[in-house]
């Protein structure tokens, strides 16, 4: 169900950071998420997250990228690149949470 965590996704920071992803695809349907793009968007935002330590905070977005590539698999995306291509679309993260 899109816009819902998957169920691996237990802890809270972990689905603060799948909500934020959804945001950024949502703004920009071709945007590439990557561990450093995800943690340099949260840092230029305003969000609460961006006061959370650095090293938790790339575990956890590393967490949902995992889960991500999990779901494009589910979603019947089979081979390696297409499962890329699906969760890494095409631009590099240079989004604001606003």
């Amino acid at each position: 169900m899109p816009g819902r965590p998957p169920s691996l996704l237990r802890n809270g920071l972990d689905r603060d950071i799948y909500q934020v992803m959804r945001k950024l695809e949502d703004d920009d349907p071709r945007i590439k998420l990557t561990l450093a793009g995800v943690y340099e968007a949260i840092q230029k935002s305003n969000s609460s997250l961006k006061r959370q330590k650095k090293r938790p905070l790339e575990d956890s977005i590393e967490r949902v990228l995992d889960a991500r590539r999990e779901e494009a698999r589910a979603n019947g995306v089979d081979s390696e690149e297409e499962v890329e291509a699906e969760t890494n679309k095409v631009y590099d993260v240079k989004v604001c949470l606003g």
